[in-house]
């Protein structure tokens, strides 16, 4: 392993700023492009060097793939695929990095770790950081950890593997956009596995190597995953009643409405769930807004909320079922504490001073108020769909959810206020291993690198169940037994503006393990990544991972 230049290739990594959505973004891919050309490999064979177009984003915004073939004859043809009794092992990446803001005035230099961290010395941290800062022995900066240093990691690995003669298999790179936002990169790169399979690559399994994360602050532990939670994005939609502010018992405010809401479903364990010795974190509320445009003194149409669903082994209409009862009582107590402020009012400001108000808003999932529209209507669900989405303007895909839900609601004969329950992108699915021959041997090879961190590094690394963190290993497979249909059916933009290719993920069904670097704070401007552990033990298990997974 050549740590200098592994440390070159991260500094040049972070050196761009590659935030979702970005020209930095845009950038990075071309960055990695020209990486892996510069390889003596892949100047022989650049046609296996690719990019495969993010569909929906602008143009540029792609991933990076590139196949090393291994030990055996060379194929003929620049396109080919090696032979396929030949086995592959994917090293899977994300090249996106979340935005910088938390940086404040030291912004600019987040893409700079060495200035960083001579600017952090004169900022107060905390006790942990300032001690890390002090250490000399961790790196700072944005995506050093999450997930640069997985990529340098890759890179530097192939070039060793590329200089090897023969090799015994195949290593498929793949970096990918946009996994900080909605994982359109790898949602267009899964197909694009699916042809390769199809056309005879044989794939062993995938490696990722995201960073591992603490279970709780302070958390000792190093892990390795064997799987990864799942996520829904349950946007609950309030109708209320208008009215003016000095008659606030004619009418109800969605305000109102789903503040109620959000009491039910923020951080409610009764909305976590424990598999395999591990509990999920409670919802959080991610986006709460109404939907007036400009001051007035009527109270709002309508708001909405969207929160952060985590999923072990809970299925997708489990989930709807125990949400709709919660936003069910949410309704309850709303028109409770509206009667209870009328009757009070009542009392201080003169017997029929107000009338009690008799609103009981009912709530229904995105598929019910859609079917009742279609029987109001008389228009299929299919037709009213095309109709609304049609119309969509630009804007983010959460935005556009919230108002295919306003729209549909236009043809609802319904009267008063009410509550929907949709889904919004992004949609990821858990997974974990199975009992499958696929799934043994990574579970073994999972089994084999725990032991030689231990017996060579001193290391304890522990093999947890779930990644805990969202990520793209998602969508290499499917749980079985799994039912999408209702993500698909109250979704409103499924199929119009963002799809799962749920059917191409069931074929390809790769099992995967996550072997990372070790860090801290992710997500923060104190993020580092820890040296001695990354440098020394990552690589070597890394490429022990591949090995066993490469060996017949």
């Amino acid at each position: 392993m050549n740590k200098q230049r592994l440390m070159d290739t991260l500094l040049k990594l972070v050196a761009v700023p590659s935030i979702s959505g970005s020209a930095g973004e845009l950038a990075m891919a071309r960055v990695l492009h020209d990486l892996l050309l510069r390889m003596d490999y892949f100047q022989a064979h650049p046609a296996r060097v690719s990019l495969i177009p993010a569909a929906g984003s602008p143009p540029g915004r792609a991933s990076v793939c590139a196949l090393f073939a291994g030990g055996g004859p060379r194929p003929t043809a620049p396109q080919a695929v090696p032979d396929a009794a030949q086995n592959t092992v994917i090293l899977l990446s994300h090249y996106d990095v979340v935005d910088t803001a938390d940086y404040g005035l030291l912004q600019e230099f987040a893409w700079q770790p060495d200035e960083l961290q001579r600017r952090l010395q004169t900022v107060p941290l905390s006790g942990e950081a300032a001690s890390d800062l002090n250490s000399g022995a961790y790196l700072f900066g944005r995506g050093v950890m999450d997930m640069k240093f997985g990529i340098a990691m890759h890179l530097e690995l192939l070039r060793q593997w590329s200089e090897s003669v023969p090799f015994p298999g195949n290593i498929l790179f793949l970096s990918v956009p946009d996994e900080e936002a909605n994982s359109l990169g790898m949602l267009a790169a899964v197909p694009e596995l699916l042809r390769m399979k199809e056309d005879g690559l044989g794939f062993r399994g995938v490696i990722n190597s995201e960073p591992f994360f603490p279970a709780y602050p302070g958390d000792p532990a190093r892990s390795i995953y064997t799987g990864t939670v799942g996520k829904l994005l349950p946007l609950v939609f309030c109708r209320g009643r208008q009215t003016h502010a000095g008659e606030p018992f004619s009418g109800l405010n969605p305000a109102l409405m789903l503040s109620m809401v959000v009491q039910q479903v923020e951080t409610n364990p009764a909305l976590a769930e424990a598999s395999l010795g591990m509990t999920s974190a409670p919802p959080v509320c991610l986006k709460i807004c109404d939907l007036k445009e400009s001051y007035s003194v009527q109270t709002p149409a309508a708001a909405y909320a969207y929160f952060n669903l985590i999923t072990l082994e809970r299925e997708p209409a489990a989930c709807l079922t125990s949400l709709k009862a919660l936003v069910q009582t949410a309704m309850r107590e709303t028109a409770g504490i509206a009667r209870r402020a009328a009757a009070d009012w009542n009392a201080r400001a003169g017997a029929g001073a107000s009338s009690a108000p008799a609103w009981d808003p009912p709530v229904f999932t995105f598929q019910e108020l859609l079917e009742i529209c279609s029987r109001s209507t008389g228009d299929s669900p299919e037709v009213l769909t095309a109709r609304i989405s049609s119309s969509l303007t630009t804007g983010s895909l959460q935005e556009a959810t919230a108002e295919c839900v306003r729209q549909l609601l236009s043809y609802c004969p319904i009267q008063g206020p009410l509550a929907v329950i949709a889904l919004a992108p992004p949609y990821y699915p858990h997974s974990s291993l199975g009992a499958g021959p696929a799934d043994q041997r990574m579970r073994k090879t999972a089994g084999l690198v725990a032991a030689r961190a231990r017996e060579r590094h001193g290391v304890e690394l522990v093999q947890a169940p779930f990644f805990p963190a969202l990520s793209d290993l998602s969508y290499l497979r499917l749980a079985p037994g799994g039912d999408p249909r209702p993500v698909a059916a109250n979704t409103p933009l499924w199929n119009v503006r963002y799809q799962v290719p749920l059917e191409a993920i069931h074929q390809l069904d790769l099992p995967f393990i996550n072997i990372g670097p070790q860090g801290k704070d992710a997500h923060r401007f104190t993020e580092r990544l820890y040296l001695p552990y990354s440098l020394d033990v990552a690589p070597d298990l890394l490429r022990y991972a591949v090995e066993l997974l490469l060996h017949p």
